[in-house]
């Protein structure tokens, strides 16, 4: 089965870019000649291929997008999105590296019950109040810093970051405060051999989510041809170690949040969307997911093409890393006897296949 892929708003660890604070990334399954034709018919004057900035930008060109949506060649069978709030992912990355290791030493399994979600989304809509005066804003700065370097300098301003802002906190939120203090105070042991790995990049989590999507749908290898793309190749081999048949297969991670490894991928390749216009397609949708979602995130970008575009691009999502605070205080089951976390489960596949940490 052939999949394309292209992604819109990458801008690898950096995600506190307030110009592009969405990365969407987007799959298609179609035939050359149906994405050729379906290409085609946007193609405006002067131009070599279909670009979603360029139409969006004209109420000709809305047209026809929101065409092109409501193809009955484009399906959830046959097209496949993911959306990243950045915002929330590098908090999530700060939930999961930082705190959940300090809650594990306690006994606690901070996945279980998807209690980690909860907490992200906690701190994502009252991260200013549990860390008021600027305070929240710096742990993000500092911690987004040493996911670049992690120098000494960097980690000591980490936390120091952290314990100042821990010090204004009002009182009553110890379950925040404290965790985030001794994770900061460790930083150097949790993040150690992390920085410029792409092991922050949001490509490669969304990468990992549309895979398994797909795999969810077909028992036939996939074979993946990705846009061309700095920060995805950057993590060819580690993407490749998680398409490793080296090891036995298995599935990791609790309830609905599950994966199978190794991924189901028989090639990756990199191509100019010149040269597949299925890439095109890709390029396309995700321009809109990424459009749309931020228009959301932001009412004063927000425009009828968005309020009718964003319900039709949603029948493609299959993954969103946005907040959510409906999820707050709502728990899952606890997970099965003998099951894994998703974090857990892939360190273990990874090791297995040799990966040096």
């Amino acid at each position: 089965m052939n999949i394309y892929f292209d992604e819109s708003g990458n801008t690898g660890v950096n995600l506190s870019d307030p110009a592009q604070p969405v990365f969407a990334l987007a799959s298609v399954s179609l035939e050359i000649d149906v994405a050729r034709s379906l290409a085609e018919s946007l193609v405006r004057p002067g131009q070599h291929e279909a670009k979603y900035t360029s139409l969006s930008a004209s109420t000709a060109g809305q047209r026809a997008l929101i065409e092109l949506f409501k193809s009955p060649h484009l399906s959830p069978a046959t097209a496949k999105v993911a959306v990243t709030d950045k915002r929330y992912y590098l908090i999530s990355h700060l939930v999961d590296k930082l705190i959940e290791p300090v809650f594990h030493v306690k006994g606690i399994d901070l996945y279980a019950g998807a209690r980690h979600v909860e907490y992200a989304n906690v701190l994502y809509q009252a991260g200013q109040i549990l860390f008021p005066e600027g305070g929240w804003q710096n742990i993000l700065d500092s911690f987004l810093k040493t996911l670049r370097d992690d120098s000494d300098l960097v980690l000591q301003n980490l936390e120091a970051a952290v314990l100042e802002a821990a010090r204004k906190a009002p009182p009553g939120y110890d379950v925040f405060v404290v965790p985030l203090t001794l994770g900061a105070r460790n930083a150097g042991t949790l993040l150690e051999g992390l920085a410029g790995l792409g092991t922050f990049d949001p490509a490669i989590d969304a990468f990992n989510a549309v895979v398994q999507a797909w795999m969810s749908g077909t028992t036939e290898p996939l074979c993946v041809v990705h846009d061309t793309s700095k920060p995805m190749k950057k993590a060819e081999s580690f993407l490749r170690q998680l398409m490793s048949s080296s090891v036995e297969s298995r599935t990791i991670g609790y309830e609905n949040r599950t994966a199978v490894l190794p991924m189901r991928v028989s090639t990756l390749d990199f191509a100019d969307s010149r040269e597949h216009p299925q890439l095109q397609i890709a390029d396309i949708l995700a321009g809109a997911a990424r459009d749309c979602i931020t228009a959301r995130l932001s009412s004063k970008k927000w425009t009828t093409f968005h309020e009718t575009a964003l319900p039709l691009i949603d029948t493609f999502v299959v993954n969103r890393m946005l907040p959510n605070p409906a999820s707050i205080s709502v728990a899952e089951r606890l997970p099965a006897p003998g099951s894994v976390s998703l974090v857990d489960g892939a360190v273990r596949f990874l090791m297995e296949t040799g990966y040096a940490f």
